[in-house]
């Protein structure tokens, strides 16, 4: 029996949004904020008269213009969001499911300035009602200029900007059926009256409008019988192509928040699939629950992380270490490196070819270091090594001197960490000198008195789940801490992992183990197993297993894909 997908209770709010691209705030009851003021709205009507209209949240909203609901409780498996919302008053209920695309060692389709909000609403009245969602969004720009129209595939839309030929602006649109705009509303209260007094929105002109910041609203229709349910989909979307350095990245693909919303729907059924896909496969793993929330707080600090994306790629995070977060910093740098080895690799190959680590802390050199080790490691990329060693040997002088003089003010675990990491890179690039002169500093660090738990969240996953990959050799080492992470119902341990080339899960049964590629390939010429295994063939290869160190080593490459999962057999003694 799978164990159960973990999902996190949240009682504050959660940011939505591609990285580096800005976000939205979700919050528990269901609203919003930040930088783009928007909320949504439900009504019901019987032979069209207004039985009840709610603002779709927990919470009373712009001095009560509209009631909330009663009961609002929010839940998360990153990069899903849920809030089920009841009211004894209203005659429905409703979930909300939203989500920004986020797939591993896809950056560009987890780079998309756009929200997902999925309403699915349930009649529990005894007769068939009429109901109505909408979406208001408001005009930040002065004299605005709002437009309504479909897109090519048929979502209806408003973007919403200062003038026709301002370059930033927002969208909302929806795959609703029956859909009805009101492109220029003098104000939130001016759009509920509009709402609650029509059954379908009456339009208003810029004309007509008496606001310079006039909002847009969009409004979808459907019936429902009694116990029925539907499901009707908003895209909130953002443009702003230029950030502090550059064109954002998403400028390339993208010229307006149309565009972007517009490609969301196109690939809507894609790009929630390979997200749940990943979301599914890491939080039905079986690690414990407090390691679990740990994880899905790395991965959404992801979003808020305080980065600009250059249109060459180049991630830039002005985020610092400092000690007293250093555990979480760490945590959630592991999260980017394991998902995006390349897009974190950009970032630390600015902070060497800008010269960043002259201004730099000690901590902030150290943890680069530690990153060019950790791309290698995953990667097995020797001459990308040798390109960062130069810019490593020039931190290693500022921090210690051409006699690694080892006088560091940083932390003690992640210093040593570093200058282990620097004796590995040292012997692959060859530096014989740097690797004398570090290789005796090891023993006479004396380690800081003061600890640094990073035994939750994404930095100890792989520890925890006893998976290590090493592209440089193409090994694959199994040995679950199955003492820390408890099995599921059928007595079986199940670990993500994600490499360079690709993403997926694997289980450990009783009697087997198997690796699930859900996306790439996998390279594999040895693997370690926590059991002695039986002697299997696999794709017309043998294994040959050296049964003093468990470890199996293959006559040439295997390659695992989606297609063709690994199995290896495990002799029950």
């Amino acid at each position: 029996m799978a164990k159960t997908l973990y999902k996190a209770k949240f009682e504050d709010k959660l940011p939505l949004g591609g990285i580096a691209t800005g976000y939205i705030n979700l919050c528990h009851d269901g609203s919003l904020s930040g930088d783009f003021p928007s909320f949504f709205a439900i009504k019901a009507e019987k032979e069209g008269q207004l039985i009840d209209a709610r603002v779709l949240q927990g919470v009373p909203f712009e001095s009560g213009y509209l009631p909330c609901f009663e009961k609002a409780q929010g839940f998360s498996h990153f990069p899903f969001a849920e809030v089920f919302l009841s009211d004894s008053s209203f005659p429905a209920d409703v979930m909300l499911c939203a989500f920004s695309p986020f797939i591993p060692l896809n950056d560009t389709d987890s780079g998309i300035p756009a929200v997902s909000f999925t309403f699915e609403i349930t009649n529990k009245y005894s007769e068939r009602l009429d109901f109505s969602v909408a979406c208001h969004s408001q005009n930040t720009n002065e004299k605005a200029f709002n437009r309504m129209g479909c897109t090519d595939t048929g979502e209806a839309y408003i973007l919403i900007s200062a003038d026709e030929e301002y370059p930033e602006n927002t969208c909302i649109a929806t795959n609703g059926k029956n859909v009805s705009f009101c492109e220029y509303a003098d104000n939130p209260k001016s759009f509920t009256d509009n709402f609650t007094h029509n059954s379908t929105l009456c339009n208003r002109t810029r004309a007509e409008s008496e606001s310079p910041y006039a909002s847009g609203a969009i409004s979808t229709h459907f019936s429902l019988g009694e116990g029925e349910s539907t499901c009707v989909t908003f895209c909130i979307s953002w443009y702003k192509p230029e950030n502090v350095l550059s064109r954002n990245y998403y400028a390339q693909y993208f010229e307006s928040a149309l565009e972007c919303a517009s490609y969301l729907f196109r690939q809507m059924e894609r790009l929630r699939a390979q997200s749940l896909e990943f979301s599914n496969c890491i939080f039905t793993s079986t690690l414990p629950g407090n390691v679990l929330e740990e994880i899905n707080d790395d991965l959404f600090s992801l979003i808020t992380k305080n980065a600009v994306r250059l249109d060459n790629g180049t991630l830039i995070t002005q985020e610092k270490p400092v000690f007293s977060g250093l555990s979480q910093y760490i945590s959630r740098q592991d999260a980017l490196s394991n998902l995006f080895p390349f897009l974190d690799h950009s970032s630390v190959q600015h902070f060497y070819k800008s010269e960043l680590f002259e201004n730099a802390s000690d901590e902030e050199i150290l943890l680069s270091i530690l990153s060019s080790y950790r791309m290698y490691i995953l990667c097995g990329d020797a001459d990308s090594l040798i390109e960062d060693w130069y810019y490593i040997a020039k931190c290693l002088e500022k921090l210690y001197g051409e006699n690694a003089d080892i006088k560091c003010t940083a932390d003690g675990f992640v210093q040593n960490a570093a200058i282990e990491a620097v004796c590995i890179m040292a012997q692959a690039v060859k530096d014989k000198k740097r690797l004398e002169l570090y290789s005796g500093k090891l023993l006479e660090m004396p380690l800081s008195q003061i600890s640094i738990d990073i035994s939750e969240g994404f930095a100890k996953l792989y520890e925890y789940q006893g998976f290590e990959y090493s592209a440089k050799d193409r090994h694959i080492g199994f040995m679950p801490q199955s003492d820390i992470c408890p099995l599921d119902d059928g007595g079986t341990f199940r670990c993500f992992f994600c490499t360079p080339d690709g993403f997926g899960y694997m289980e450990e049964g009783i009697d087997y183990i198997e690796i699930n590629m859900l996306s790439g390939k996998l390279g594999i010429r040895s693997f370690g197993v926590p059991r002695t295994p039986r002697l299997v063939q696999y794709g017309g290869r043998n294994w040959k297993f050296r049964n003093e160190n468990l470890v199996a080593v293959l006559d040439s490459d295997l390659e695992v894909t989606p297609q063709k999962k690994l199995t290896i057999l495990i002799d029950i003694k």
